[in-house]
């Protein structure tokens, strides 16, 4: 059968766009206008259900702008298909999922997330006051993720599904309160208190941060074979994976004294220290000085005072950049900073020296 010339044009037209473009399997060229293309992406649905959903497209769109949105329309297609066929939690789990498009590592941590969580609102609340209280997960894993479970929960919302969020309207803090330097009767304190009522590890843990400089995850690797016959301390940093190019001096006696204690009776490459040590010296840390301004003091404080007392000291930057195992640029930065007592001292030194010009 012969097919009219009004029709032939056009399927020729047809037939020209379609060797013109690359393939992606479900997608079939309809129509062509003078500008547009009209495309039927087609895709199996969860229940074996075959779904069309219709794509218009420019003339001058490129390949790969082609391809993108045909997966994008097939991603929808598959998307609302899990939804209107989810039945449990774990279904709207998988739609929620696909929805996001997530990497790999991102869809397992946000399954992490979600882990223990479900349609009973007691049991949900339960679960917030663990994750926020229990003290197993540090503030940035918490942030994580009760942003998850919040923004899950508002999915369910608008899905349809009448489930109260457990984390309701509370908006979730991006950032932690900024950790600042600790005074030197700030310090006194903190280490009055810890040898009154600390143990002998507690003491050593908190000794070593204030006189080295480290990180708490870079003693929490340390052994008794770690201190040479001089008392230099060998560091490991766990963040970059290698040996801190430096030894750190160890001077005060009563660190020494601790450590010779600590080590009594241990293997020599047996851990010190784990991370409660951490936990318990930032509890008291934080009962001795609450938050002030937006300001806390952490553990991560006896490092900034630390590098500040080198660098106020006339210490090199890149001395002091590599005994703590950091660039000298992010030294600057975020470690380099003036505490009240440095203000106070300068202010001082200042006025002095005005009263000698003035007497000469």
């Amino acid at each position: 059968m012969s097919v009219p010339k009004k029709y032939a044009a056009k399927r020729k037209e047809i037939e020209q766009k379609r060797k013109k473009r690359p393939k992606f399997k479900g997608a079939y060229l309809r129509s062509v206008t003078e500008t547009h293309e009209v495309y039927d992406i087609s895709c199996t649905g969860k229940d074996e259900r075959r779904i069309t959903k219709r794509l218009t497209i420019e003339k001058s769109a490129s390949d790969e702008f082609f391809l993108h949105e045909c997966a994008r329309v097939v991603h929808e297609i598959q998307n609302a298909d899990a939804l209107a066929t989810a039945k449990s939690f774990d279904d709207y789990l998988d739609a929620y999922v696909r929805r996001g498009n997530l990497t790999k590592n991102s869809e397992q941590s946000f399954r992490c997330s979600l882990r223990g969580f479900g349609f009973d609102p007691a049991e949900n609340r339960k679960r917030v006051d663990y994750i926020r209280y229990s003290g197993e997960y540090k503030q940035g894993t918490q942030r994580l993720k009760l942003k998850a479970i919040k923004a899950f929960y508002r999915f369910l919302a608008k899905s349809g599904v009448e489930i109260e969020n457990p984390i309701g309207d509370e908006k979730i803090r991006d950032g932690e309160p900024r950790t600042r330097i600790p005074t030197q009767q700030e310090l006194d304190l903190l280490f009055t208190s810890l040898d009154a009522t600390g143990s002998q590890s507690d003491r050593l843990y908190a000794r070593l941060l204030r006189d080295t400089g480290a990180r708490g995850s870079t003693i929490e690797l340390l052994r008794p074979q770690d201190m040479d016959g001089d008392w230099t301390l060998k560091l490991y940093n766990k963040k970059q994976q290698k040996k801190m190019p430096l030894r750190t001096p160890i001077d005060d006696p009563e660190t020494r004294e601790l450590w010779k204690a600590v080590c009594d009776g241990r293997s020599e490459d047996a851990l010190l220290f784990d991370h409660s040590h951490h936990d318990r010296l930032l509890h008291r840390m934080h009962a001795l000085f609450p938050k002030k301004d937006g300001e806390t003091l952490s553990v991560h404080s006896l490092r900034k005072a630390f590098i500040s007392r080198l660098v106020h000291k006339g210490v090199p930057i890149d001395v002091v950049a590599q005994l703590t195992c950091t660039s000298p640029t992010i030294l600057l930065k975020h470690y380099a900073q003036c505490s009240q007592d440095d203000i106070n001292q300068i202010f001082r030194g200042a006025e002095q020296k005005a009263q000698q010009t003035r007497r000469m």
